[in-house]
């Protein structure tokens, strides 16, 4: 599919939309969007955007999944930057005190996730599963012949049903998470140790000792609170800090790699070109 600027189409009852995007953004974007009462859920390919809302920052970078929801007086800020390409489909469905888009309001587990939407915001930044990626990569590899409408709309639908699944299963999971006052200074302390030097090679172990919890604890509640595991959210980190420094040009990539905590260049390579899609070579030419 050839879509150079964002494209909307309607899923199911047309209640729900559905946004494609494929092509780049020449001048980038810096927009202040108002909260709705609809959730967002962007499945992103590839790409490199940042979200700002109250005091939760936020980069998509490479493949990632964001779920969002800002209640009606809400403001969040959504920045491309410029020479971007981005590859992803965003759902818009819409929310109300009874429904959730069409789902059955007598299922408990669609119940509990209504509970969220209670004048706040609900935000989710994670990986994309497997399963989601995979049905979003077939919706862009569709060829514009005969009958693409209607297989389009079909898969649209069935990636719509099986986000849904997702949104309503991973909350319901984290909603059996209940933090203190305690652990949530404990994650805080975690976060603060590997983004303040985001070189370390760290361990459960040695993080979980410094701020007094055990390993599996630590993994279980710093998920619940950031939506990762502290080794993804490592992963992710650097390679937001290498993107960053890549685009900025002051810097050897070899050196960016040290900085990123990779002792070898080929290490660092290949992460970069899985997280991306690209190798960094490739970004230091599109940024020069």
């Amino acid at each position: 599919m050839d879509l150079q600027t964002p494209t909307t189409f309607h899923v199911r009852s047309g209640a729900t939309q559905a946004v494609l995007h494929d092509g780049g953004h020449e001048d980038g974007t810096d927009e202040v969007v108002e909260g709705s009462s609809t959730l967002r859920c962007k499945i992103q390919l590839d790409g490199f955007s940042r979200y700002e809302f109250g005091r939760n920052p936020c980069v998509m970078a490479g493949s990632s999944l964001v779920f969002l929801y800002s209640p009606p007086g809400e403001t969040k800020r959504v920045i491309t930057e410029p020479d971007t390409n981005e590859r992803s489909i965003t759902f818009v469905f819409p929310v109300s005190g009874d429904c959730l888009d069409d789902l059955d309001r007598e299922d408990p587990e669609v119940n509990n996730v209504l509970s969220l939407f209670r004048d706040t915001t609900v935000f989710s930044h994670i990986n994309v599963p497997g399963g989601l990626l995979h049905l979003a990569r077939d919706i862009f590899s569709l060829n514009e012949g005969r009958h693409f409408q209607r297989i389009l709309s079909l898969k649209l639908e069935e990636l719509s049903c099986n986000v849904l699944d997702f949104f309503i299963h991973y909350h319901n999971g984290r909603s059996d998470v209940a933090l203190g006052a305690r652990e949530r200074r404990q994650m805080a302390e975690v976060h603060k140790i590997i983004t303040e030097n985001i070189s370390e090679s760290y361990t459960l172990d040695f993080l979980s000792s410094q701020v007094g919890t055990n390993r599996t604890k630590l993994n279980q509640n710093f998920r619940a609170t950031f939506g990762l595991s502290v080794f993804d959210f490592i992963r992710q980190t650097r390679m937001e800090l290498a993107n960053s420094l890549i685009r900025d040009g002051k810097h050897s990539i070899t050196e960016i790699a040290e900085v990123c905590g990779y002792d070898h260049l080929s290490n660092f390579s290949s992460a970069f070109k899985t997280h991306f899609g690209r190798p960094p070579s490739a970004l230091r030419q599109i940024s020069a």
